[in-house]
């Protein structure tokens, strides 16, 4: 299965109880698993992501998932989706479990990263970690690695 679940006022609005009145930019919560067989795993991970709903305070959000879909590609209907709401500015930040529930695969996190930093989507963990500060560290130590290279300092190809 996959699919989207929007989720308003949880424990009553707190824009003076107007449960009509819609953030601007919503928080979206994504969750994957590679195994249709991995529900227990799913689970988890939702009720990681609905804990810190509830503890940072968020009254309305978007539920993305997706079940037995692998993670080394961005091609998956909830990702998919997920992403058209991101460009048609509907959301304003991703929260996941960790970085892999996003991608596997580091050249698909770095375009979903991108695009989201262009969006000006912000990405972070449950644990707090903001997923486009790694994003920045990897463009630093690339932009190292490849200075060292043309020095010459990056050593000899075989």
């Amino acid at each position: 299965f996959y699919g989207i679940i929007i989720i308003t006022c949880l424990s009553g609005c707190r824009n003076g109880g107007n449960m009509n009145k819609q953030p601007d930019k919503m928080t979206a919560y994504y969750y994957r698993a590679a195994h249709k067989q991995t529900d227990l795993y799913l689970d988890n991970q939702m009720h990681q992501l609905l804990a810190h709903a509830a503890q940072s305070g968020t009254d309305a959000y978007l539920l993305f998932a997706d079940n037995g879909y692998s993670g080394l590609n961005l091609d998956r209907p909830a990702m998919t989706q997920m992403q058209m709401a991101m460009a048609q500015g509907l959301i304003g930040k991703i929260v996941v479990k960790d970085i892999s529930r996003l991608a596997r695969d580091t050249a698909a996190f770095l375009t979903f990263a991108e695009d989201a930093e262009r969006l000006l989507v912000e990405l972070e963990t449950v644990n707090g970690e903001n997923l486009l500060e790694v994003l920045n560290e990897t463009r630093t130590l690339y932009a190292a690695l490849e200075a060292a290279y043309a020095a010459g300092k990056g050593g000899e190809r075989r």
